[in-house]
């Protein structure tokens, strides 16, 4: 699939539909399926620098971008924190994950509670 091709905003919006009448299962087989065919147009390996420039252009998650820079995803998190970028939870985070986040974040003084 060549993610490249300029699609007219009705398919688009066509394509929306039919993938909001699919159960949350398949949409999220749906999301992983062209989550690799983005990432197959990513190195397999970079630097943090590069692996931090492609998750905050929205080209890979972070669990991808940590993958990316050979860190693992609490590495990178903690890279992210000293340089004070953003972190957006998302999905990809598990409640206890995201509990262990905010933890983190309030010992931090970085979550205003």
């Amino acid at each position: 699939m060549d993610l490249h091709i300029q699609t007219p905003p009705a398919t688009v919006q066509k394509i929306f539909e039919l993938a909001s009448e699919l159960s949350p299962i398949n949409q999220r087989v749906l999301i992983e399926l062209l989550s690799r065919q983005i990432d197959n147009r990513l190195p397999e390996k970079t630097t943090v620098d590069e692996a931090i420039s492609f998750y905050l252009a929205d080209q890979c998650s972070l669990a991808r971008a940590a993958e990316l820079a050979n860190l693992s995803r609490w590495e990178l998190i903690d890279v992210l924190k000293s340089r004070r970028i953003p972190i957006t939870i998302d999905a990809e985070f598990t409640a206890a994950e995201m509990d262990n986040i905010e933890k983190d974040l309030e010992h931090e003084s970085l979550l205003c509670s």
